[in-house]
């Protein structure tokens, strides 16, 4: 049609001489029908904007919109959105004050990847006295109003074309003149010079101000596109800030001070490094916690014109917003000078949490403005508690929103298995500390009280694992290891002292501090918890025994009967087919059950600690069973002296699914297992996932993990109540999550057991016995024997041969073990041994009696060579301390765990005979060294020859810093069936409004329920913003975007 044909169709309709117009999306902005009622849009919905523009075409009493949409998800996400705007406006409608001329900010979060990009242009948004400004605007040269862009209940955006960047501050000077606080949206793309020279000063943004903190010096500044990278170069320094660290704006004053300073905020300190000859090495700078602690930097550019700094204009193509405006500037408030050193006084512990999350936020506060002095013990804890919760932008918003909670609070049980402990994250320049939170316990904590150790981790600023070990980068962590965590004029405890860790702490980057500001606690510690653990000659094996002691467990039952039993062996005395297993009278072991909550009909064996053992003790038969509490140990379960008689639980032998992950796959295809097992496997995981959300009886069976804790939601219920609506998706995305990252596939027909060992001697070589009972979500039935043909296996599983084909028997003499599998105790080896080299002290093994994944190809098992470890000269308890920090740092920086499984996964994908090919099995030998490196010293590493094999990865690692390539395997089929997988159903991701009955005589509790409520609602608030994880999922416990740093400490 032509634009005459276009405009005549228009006028007809909007004169309703023709009841409907069908036109491309160009109808959604600018067409005004007033007697339109009804929308129909074809497409879907493409964004927000488009989504309230097709919407605003109806502007006819009680009107319509409907969309033909092909996925749900995102329109019922876009439809959440404008929720959100409309709450926006109706808050701001409600203040009395005048809204001043400024950016709303959430509205334009919501549309910046929706406005439109117009060449030297400027956006700008205000209430109130539109014809005075626009007015003003039409009256200056060198910039035009090119119309109203949006205009939502009296909020009217305008857009500005502005010829010169010279033009904006004679615009800001003008604008301030009428209304404060002008900030200016800038779209501006001109650029100019991309390195310039500028004065770096550190602060924070709080409340639209800038608190200035220092100047560090004059830097080069280069913004570099292709890394996404601003670098600053003083001499052989750098220091990098990626765009994706930066806020989602950056502000340009070029009025103020009569050059331009520009502030940016970040989401992390920068990272420093150090330009050598032949290499780049990162670094930690001396003043580091001015860094840790400032989260705005701010560049001035004395001499330098607002058209010189064009080149940041290029920001806005990577999602970040560049506006122009004047910032007032005040210096630093002083609470942080204000705190004492006494890590017990829970006052000060929570001050120190405050200033060490949020000193944007305490930005000129001093403690006097926190009035603590004005509220009683307990309302003192509460306010900083709620301050901690994080629910607001400013302090006096904050201040206004408190309310204490009287005397009572939700119950807290006093029981031995839980304990508030203290944490703390260690970063290359920033010592954050976090509120205190109830976790499972240890001994450590059970005999010496919790609040006196401090749970640390050290991490990156990303909060990622630490990677970049420089020699800079070790002493700073060493230097908190050997003398506590030093005082640097803010934030630190100096009489912190490092303890030790476990095995698994280790490998996460964690380990435990003590305070010892009144008196040195360790030696008294150690010899409490093992009299002769410093008489081992190998450190790492001090550090592993100490390491029981700090192992989360359950404290049960006080044992004093105990007799030793001999371990089985073979009769080369190469192996021990009893490594690590004992065994448990009945009437004590019924004692621990009803202790942790367990049914012993359902378990056989469960793993424990007790004295100076670990490992796994199983329940006597009911024919040898005796009268009298007893517990029957092996000398390959003990460890170390100790007189601490109660048995902690670890963990218990119950009925758990199976899921396979990539390395099991990959083994299994290697061996002869066809691709379309697991395809089918996967598709039939998918349709598992979708079923809950389209048939109430599957639904019922999802929902029933959680059923008790909600008896008030009946099976009718589960698909229209919000909460179990919500729970059931958080399931199906996490569930999908992992299936996609690593995938975890669920076979039917599998089992994850504990092991322990035939004590009949009954079992033959390549026999196992296996009883299992329902998992929690199928419908009951009694227990079931395996018979036949299984494959075994247990992660990490890398070499061909760590998967064994075995043979599942009915043994009536072992018919009182369910939900483990019973290895033999004779034979040349014990299969435990030959699956990954693993022992019976605890360890899991996948089983799965599905035929159709039994290997076709034999490969015999990896021979592990003997551990060595490394030795140490013994030293005074006293001295232990620096050795054991460097051990630590020594540790944490050469752990290759997960860089070994990489390059394995990725080597095994490019070749034909997959894990099979020569290289990928010495990596798989170097694996089994690097597993038992936090016991013995001793780490595994890849040979450079094999490293420079492997140039790309396959795309289901997602290594977006790598070259990468599409794989052809069944691995990468099914990453790719996986990442197309959509749920076509309309749930909800947040707990919205029930209806719920009304109680007789509700008044009277109505009281203590808001009580509740208020608590609760701070408490989960704590967790939403330090777990990064929604209500439904802190319920559900299904966290699919669990913040890395904490993911350890969430599942406890």
């Amino acid at each position: 049609m032509t634009a005459e044909e276009q405009e005549d169709a228009v006028a007809k309709f909007r004169n309703s001489e023709t009841k409907y117009l069908v036109a491309t999306s160009v109808i959604e902005e600018g067409f005004d029908i007033p007697n339109c009622n009804f929308v129909l849009c074809y497409d879907g919905v493409r964004s927000l904007k488009a989504f309230v523009q097709s919407r605003g075409r109806a502007r006819s009493q009680d009107s319509t919109i409907q969309v033909f949409t092909t996925n749900l998800e995102r329109d019922f996400q876009l439809e959440n959105q404008e929720r959100e705007v409309e709450i926006i406006f109706e808050k701001r409608k409600k203040r009395h004050d005048v809204e001043p001329l400024k950016i709303l900010e959430n509205w334009m979060e919501l549309l910046k990847d929706h406005v439109p990009t117009y060449t030297k242009s400027m956006m700008l948004e205000f209430r109130g006295q539109v014809d005075e400004i626009s007015e003003m605007i039409d009256g200056m040269s060198g910039i035009v109003r090119e119309g109203t862009l949006i205009d939502v209940d009296g909020h009217v955006t305008v857009q500005v074309r502005v010829q010169s960047l010279t033009n904006i501050p004679d615009l800001l000077k003008k604008l301030t003149e009428m209304r404060s606080n002008v900030w200016i949206l800038s779209r501006e793309l001109d650029s100019e010079s991309n390195t310039l020279i500028c004065d770096l000063m550190l602060g924070n943004f709080s409340d639209r101000k800038f608190f200035s903190h220092g100047t560090v010096g004059r830097f080069s500044c280069c913004i570099d596109v292709s890394t996404r990278m601003m670098i600053f170069s003083q001499s052989r320094i750098e220091m990098h800030v990626a765009f994706e660290t930066i806020q989602s704006w950056i502000v340009i004053d070029s009025v103020t001070v009569g050059y331009p300073q520009v502030y940016i905020p970040v989401r992390q300190p920068p990272h420093f490094y150090y330009r050598k000859e032949s290499s780049v090495e990162r670094f930690v700078p001396k003043d580091f916690s001015s860094f840790g602690n400032c989260h705005t930097l701010r560049l001035d550019f004395p001499g330098k014109t607002l058209q010189d700094l064009g080149r940041f204009a290029v920001l806005s193509q990577f999602s970040i917003q560049v506006y122009h405006g004047m910032v007032p500037s005040q210096s630093f408030g002083a609470i942080f000078e204000e705190i004492s050193s006494d890590f017990r006084d829970e006052v000060d512990y929570l001050l120190r949490c405050l200033t060490s999350q949020f000193p944007a936020f305490l930005s000129g506060c001093s403690r006097k403005d926190l009035k603590l002095d004005e509220k009683t013990p307990e309302e003192r804890i509460d306010f900083l508690k709620f301050l901690l919760s994080g629910n607001f932008q400013t302090f006096k918003e904050a201040e206004k929103m408190w309310r204490p909670l009287p005397s009572f609070q939700l119950e807290d049980v006093n029981d031995d298995k839980y304990a508030w402990i203290r944490r703390a994250i260690i970063t290359p320049t920033r010592c954050i500390f976090l509120e205190p939170i109830r976790m499972l316990s240890n001994r450590c904590l059970r005999r010496f009280g919790s609040s006196i150790f401090l749970k640390v981790q050290f991490r990156d600023e990303n909060m990622q694992l630490l990677r970049d070990w420089s020699d800079s980068m070790k002493n700073r962590m060493g230097l908190i290891m050997n003398s506590g965590i030093p005082e640097s004029g803010i934030l630190e405890f100096p009489k912190l002292r490092i303890l030790g860790c476990s095995p698994g702490q280790l490998r996460d980057q964690s380990c435990w501090f003590v305070d010892c500001s009144s008196r040195d606690l360790r030696e008294e510690i150690y010899l409490t918890m093992g009299q002769d653990l410093f008489q081992l000659e190998s450190l790492p094996g001090i550090v592993s025994r100490f390491g029981m002691c700090l192992s989360s467990t359950e404290p049960t039952v006080q044992v004093e009967k105990m007799q030793e039993i001999p371990d089985v062996k073979s009769k080369d005395e190469k192996y021990t087919f009893t490594d690590g297993i004992g065994r448990i009278s009945g009437p004590l072991f019924r004692k621990i059950c009803e202790k942790i909550g367990k049914d012993p009909n359902f378990i056989s064996a469960v793993q424990i600690r007790f004295r100076g053992m670990k490992g796994v003790v199983s329940v006597l038969s009911p024919e040898e069973d005796v009268q009298d509490c007893v517990i029957y140990w092996r000398n390959s379960m003990h460890k170390f002296e100790s007189d601490y008689s109660v048995i902690d639980v670890v963990s218990v032998a119950g009925p758990n699914a199976l899921y396979f992950n990539r390395e099991i796959i990959n083994i299994l295809r290697s061996r002869g297992v066809p691709d379309m097992v697991f395809l089918k496997l996967q598709e039939d995981h998918l349709k598992l996932l979708k079923k809950p959300f389209t048939c109430v009886k599957e639904a019922v069976k999802a929902f029933a993990p959680f059923r008790p804790d909600f008896p008030g939601i009946s099976d009718d219920d589960i698909l229209i109540d919000s909460l179990s609506k919500g729970i059931l998706y958080a399931k199906y995305r996490y569930e999908l999550q992992l299936l996609r990252n690593k995938a975890n596939i669920y076979v039917p027909m599998g089992r994850l057991l504990m092991g322990v060992v035939d004590e009949t001697g009954t079992l033959q070589q390549g026999q196992v016995y296996i009883q299992y009972t329902p998992l929690p979500d199928e419908e009951n039935y009694p227990p079931r024997v395996v018979e036949g043909p299984i494959v075994v296996g247990k992660n990490p599983c890398l070499h061909p041969g760590d998967i064994r084909r075995l043979t599942a028997v009915d043994n009536p003499k072992l018919s009182h073990h369910k939900n483990c599998i019973v290895f033999p105790a004779q034979g040349s080896r014990p299969h435990p041994d030959e699956c990954s080299g693993s022992d019976l002290d605890g360890d899991r093994y996948w089983v799965s009696w599905h035929q159709d994944l039994i290997p076709t190809a034999d490969y015999d098992p990896m021979e592990h060579i003997p551990k060595k470890k490394l030795t140490h000269h013994l030293v005074p308890m006293s001295y232990f301390g620096s050795e054991l920090a460097d051990h630590l740092i020594t540790e944490m920086s050469n752990n290759q765990l997960g860089t070994i499984a990489n390059f394995h996964l990725a080597l095994s994908d490019q070749r034909p005979e997959g894990v099979c090919d020569p290289d990928c099995i010495e990596i798989a030998h170097q694996q089994a060294i690097e597993v038992d490196a936090v016991k013995t010293g001793i780490h595994g590493e890849i040979p450079m020859e094999i490293q420079e094999k492997v140039k790309e990865f396959p795309d289901f690692m997602l290594k977006p810093d790598k070259m990468s390539y599409p794989s052809k395997t069944v691995l990468g089929r099914l990453w790719s069936q996986a990442s197309y997988f959509k749920l076509n159903a309309v749930v909800d991701d947040v707990i919205a409004s029930r209806e719920i009955p009304e109680i007789e005589f509700f008044q009277e509790y109505l009281k203590d329920a808001e009580n509740t409520f208020q608590e609760y609602s701070r408490q989960v608030s704590g967790i939403f913003k330090l777990y990064g994880i929604s209500e439904v999922e802190i319920i559900s416990g299904k966290a699919s975007d669990l913040r890395p740093f904490l993911r350890s400490d969430a599942k406890k």
